[in-house]
């Protein structure tokens, strides 16, 4: 009998575990689809012309949200002072969008879905060109 009890407690602390546990997706399970500049949503071109000209001061934020959707966190983990990669939090959800090391930032956040360059260093400063002739993904997060 004691031992049932015992057996019964140790499944009950591991069913508390596994369900108390933050469950992880990766981003590219999400459907995507590759964008060039012209095809972005008006607001993410005004965003981006806005950061490449300096008059946004959002160019060392990883994360921008735009628009009514802002009930998401961005929380980078690191593995010593090595980025392992990213989640992305949807505030009052149990589970995190995993965004694997190596995406370049900034991540933009519209209409629930997440839009960044397709290459590095694309979205800085007096670049302008280099930013209406790159692609860009966009993953639809609902």
């Amino acid at each position: 009998m004691k031992m049932e009890s015992n057996l019964m407690s140790h499944l009950v602390l591991l069913l508390l575990f596994c369900f108390s546990c933050k469950s992880e997706v990766n981003i590219e399970n999400f459907s995507h689809r590759e964008l060039k500049y012209t095809q972005l949503p008006v607001e993410i071109k005004i965003l981006i012309r806005d950061i490449s000209e300096g008059e946004n001061n959002l160019i060392d934020n990883n994360l921008i949200v735009l628009g009514e959707t802002t009930n998401y966190e961005l929380e980078v983990v690191k593995t010593g002072p090595w980025v392992a990669h990213s989640l992305l939090h949807k505030k009052g959800q149990n589970s995190a969008i995993k965004i694997p090391r190596g995406f370049p930032h900034p991540y933009i956040i519209y209409n629930n879905r997440l839009y960044f360059p397709t290459n590095y260093n694309i979205i800085s400063r007096n670049n302008y060109e280099n930013i209406i002739s790159s692609s860009y993904l966009e993953y639809m997060l609902e």
